[in-house]
């Protein structure tokens, strides 16, 4: 599964995660049998839980409304990766670990790519909403430049 811009949220520190996230699966199904999977899925769990404290921070910052479903969301999911790794990892015939490995990186893509397009696109309206309200600046496929400026030129004349 390759990155597609159609799955940007427009707050660049998550996209390029979420891009980063998508190369490390690609990295998932292209390694050679005798990678160490055990160093390399560790690596990718760390990774998706590093992203998901920072989605969180962006969330508490702006008291969004629904964190504590998106939390649960995550913490569902990295119990799921946990236990699947585990599995694969115990895994002692090649080509079953070879097929649990595939089989991993499907199930990460397709979950990732289901969370943006639904939890994450909402919580890129929400920072949208939040943007236009804090007078803070996003990235353009939210705001217009023209808004960006006044913007800039509103807060400059309040300091």
């Amino acid at each position: 599964m390759e990155w597609s811009e159609n799955y940007m949220i427009g707050v660049k520190e998550i996209d390029d995660q979420h891009q980063e996230i998508f190369r490390r699966i690609q990295w998932l199904v292209d390694s050679a049998d005798n990678v160490d999977l055990e160093e390399m899925l560790g690596f990718i769990e760390r990774y998706i839980s590093h992203h998901f404290d920072d989605e969180e921070k962006i969330m508490i910052m702006m008291d969004y409304v629904g964190l504590k479903d998106h939390q649960m969301i995550h913490h569902a999911f990295k119990r799921d990766m946990a236990e699947r790794i585990n599995e694969l990892n115990n895994t002692e015939d090649n080509l079953l670990k070879t097929t649990r490995k595939v089989e991993l990186a499907g199930h990460l893509a397709g979950w990732l790519l289901e969370h943006i397009m639904t939890e994450d696109f909402k919580l890129a309206a929400a920072v949208e909403q939040f943007a236009r309200l804090a007078l803070v600046d996003v990235k353009p496929k939210y705001l217009p430049k023209e808004r960006s400026d006044a913007r800039r030129e509103r807060r400059s004349e309040v300091e």
